[in-house]
């Protein structure tokens, strides 16, 4: 199901007419939507969910339904004049790509009196089991950012994603941790400097002051680091020492 929490920090939805929002919290969350997001409502039943009026209905519920179409939050048939047919994409979208669930999906699909509309909408992508995902450590974080010459706090990063159970700001699950680091948090103003001549497996070596000012050595001589200010000098090879050493 679509985490209605998360709904609230997204901007294309927040920028949403108010009863827009309502009426897809509404569909989202209403115990007869299937795997494939599929929803059949007649009219006597939304307004009666929703405490509308028909007046309502048929002005408030027309510009909010509009709003959902044109924002491609919700797909709409009617072939049957009984009822409005709602096909929510991102309510199968949101559910673990378990082989229970595309199982449930696929064998709604074969036997769907919308087959053609639900082929229009989903892709073979869609359907694809989800392999595993483990989160990686802060230590792993902080080492493999290390590693790209970035500084990256890895119990930042961790707990960012893990808060939102490792879903980022767009409501896409994070697959490939690796990659959402690249893209999202190598930022120039923490990359590190790359200072030649330093040994191997300490090309973006530094230390990090008290105030929080990252100092790199300015060069290296027989495999020591070299500053030119004299205390920088001493905690580079202090440093440097203890990562040799231990």
């Amino acid at each position: 199901m679509v985490k209605v929490g998360k709904l609230w920090g997204n901007a294309r939805f927040a920028s949403l007419p108010p009863y827009s929002k309502l009426l897809y919290l509404y569909l989202v969350t209403h115990p007869s939507i299937t795997t494939l997001g599929v929803l059949e409502l007649d009219a006597n039943r939304i307004m009666l969910d929703l405490g509308m009026s028909k007046e309502q209905y048929n002005l408030e519920y027309q510009d909010a339904l509009t709003e959902l179409l044109l924002n491609e939050y919700v797909v709409v048939t009617y072939p049957n004049p009984k009822f409005t047919v709602f096909i929510i994409k991102e309510h199968f979208l949101s559910l673990s790509k378990s082989k229970l669930n595309i199982r449930k999906a696929i064998d709604e699909g074969k036997s769907s009196p919308y087959q053609t509309k639900l082929r229009e909408i989903y892709s073979p992508e869609d359907f694809k089991h989800e392999t595993s995902f483990t989160p990686p450590t802060p230590e792993e974080v902080t080492n493999y950012a290390l590693s790209k010459g970035y500084v990256v706090n890895g119990n930042t990063f961790v707990d960012y994603y893990a808060s939102n159970d490792w879903y980022n700001k767009n409501n896409k699950k994070v697959r490939n941790w690796k990659a959402t680091l690249d893209r999202v948090w190598c930022r120039e103003e923490s990359k590190l400097e790359l200072v030649d001549g330093a040994p191997k497996g300490f090309e973006y070596f530094h230390i990090t002051l008290d105030n929080g000012e990252r100092v790199s050595p300015e060069g290296w001589k027989n495999d020591k680091p070299t500053h030119s200010n004299f205390l920088y000098a001493e905690l580079l090879i202090e440093e440097f020492n203890e990562c040799t050493t231990t």
